[in-house]
């Protein structure tokens, strides 16, 4: 008698939940939440048309979701979106902003630095605002004379953000700036706008004065970091960096042993590798540099 008195309770208030989900229109262990019903770009102000009310899992609500209780108060301030949202997507508190400024989207430890670009240097313009690249930086060989056979090619960041391609913070193809003397014509690609952090961004700065960046177009779903190595001109075959032996010494040899009248005293590294003149007291010898790659 005391089991069948459980079941009967237990059946009985089961019932009044039920009946109590279905006249709210929420399934049992579902929550309403605000999603996008309507592909938003950046700049679009979320209204009342663009958004709508879905049930989602309860247990699987992304962190900074709009409940129910919150959608008609977020809708009445004009929010913007500051990033991207495709239609059923929910809408986010950290992807909308009262002001639909670039620095709303930007996290409190991240800065935005755009880099000089072009078609070659910026994939041809199919690096797009949400894209994850990295930058590669091609300069001259330190304490070389920079010709053009002693160059060297570093990975300076990797897995970087794209915020902005020119002045265009979306990805449709519609938000392109225009030549203004002719609106069919599509400008040349001359910046890119990337969000990295202080130290990127110091790294990014000197790096435009000292050389030319090159973005790398990767994957946004992988973010496995590579083995990083400076790329030189022998690395590419068919020859490279001038030997130290004979009539290739490097110039700060050659003016140094012209300058004294007497030969250098040299312990010959191998050919392949680019080399330095030390001098030590009266003693000069030249030693290899770059053997761990920089």
């Amino acid at each position: 008698m005391g089991l069948a008195a459980v079941w009967l309770a237990n059946t009985y208030f089961g019932s009044l939940e039920q009946q109590a989900g279905n006249q709210t229109g929420t399934p049992q262990g579902m929550v309403k939440i605000l999603t996008a019903k309507q592909d938003l770009a950046f700049g679009d102000t979320i209204t009342a048309d663009a958004v709508q009310l879905v049930d989602w899992p309860a247990a699987s609500v992304p962190k900074g979701a709009i409940p129910e209780t919150e959608a008609q108060a977020f809708v009445a301030q004009n929010n913007a979106a500051v990033r991207s949202v495709v239609a059923g997507e929910p809408i986010l508190q950290a992807r909308a902003s009262t002001r639909s400024l670039l620095s709303a989207s930007i996290p409190a430890d991240q800065r935005a630095v755009s880099i000089p670009v072009d078609p070659v240097t910026g994939v041809s313009g199919f690096v797009m605002p949400g894209d994850v690249v990295d930058v590669v930086l091609t300069r001259a060989i330190p304490g070389s004379d920079a010709t053009s056979d002693e160059q060297m090619a570093t990975v300076v960041l990797q897995n970087v953000a794209v915020l902005a391609i020119d002045a265009r913070a979306s990805e449709r193809a519609e938000d392109k700036p225009k030549d203004a003397a002719n609106p069919s014509k599509v400008p040349e690609l001359k910046t890119a706008t990337l969000m990295v952090d202080a130290l990127g961004a110091q790294k990014l700065a000197l790096a435009t004065q000292v050389g030319k960046l090159t973005l790398v177009l990767r994957n946004a779903s992988d973010r496995t970091p590579a083995t990083l190595a400076t790329m030189l001109p022998r690395d590419l075959g068919g020859g490279g960096v001038r030997s130290a032996q004979g009539g290739s010494r490097p110039a700060a040899v050659r003016r140094a042993a012209s300058q004294r009248g007497t030969a250098p005293t040299i312990a010959a590294p191998p050919p392949y590798r680019p080399t330095m003149a030390v001098i030590r007291g009266t003693e000069e010898t030249v030693e290899s540099v770059m053997t761990n790659g920089y």
